[in-house]
């Protein structure tokens, strides 16, 4: 356990204690949930690609289409999000590969 602060931007620094049990490395992705009034949790999310791969694969050379950002965020959550954090049906929507 240890104390974070958070920046002006919303960025939030992670003591080096919890870091380092946790494994988190810069490009980590985090997923935060509220749990109460002033509580929450966060849990690491590993993913199967990395961030530059994410990248590549959704490069725009040109006018960006109005629906990529809802495109990329379900490729992401497909692939990013553990299994246990989806309820049931977006658990079978996830392996099916609707989502």
């Amino acid at each position: 356990m240890g104390l974070g602060r958070v920046q002006a931007r919303g960025q939030v620094t992670i003591p080096a204690e919890v870091r380092g049990a946790l494994r988190i490395r810069p490009g980590d992705v985090l997923l935060f949930e509220a749990t109460g009034p002033d509580e929450g949790r966060f849990r690491v999310v590993r993913t199967t690609r990395s961030l530059d791969e994410y990248f590549d694969r959704w490069r725009v050379d040109g006018p960006v289409p109005a629906d990529l950002w809802e495109t990329v965020a379900e490729d992401v959550a497909r692939d990013a999000l553990p299994f246990a954090v989806l309820d049931r049906s977006e658990r079978e929507a996830a392996a099916a590969g609707e989502r």
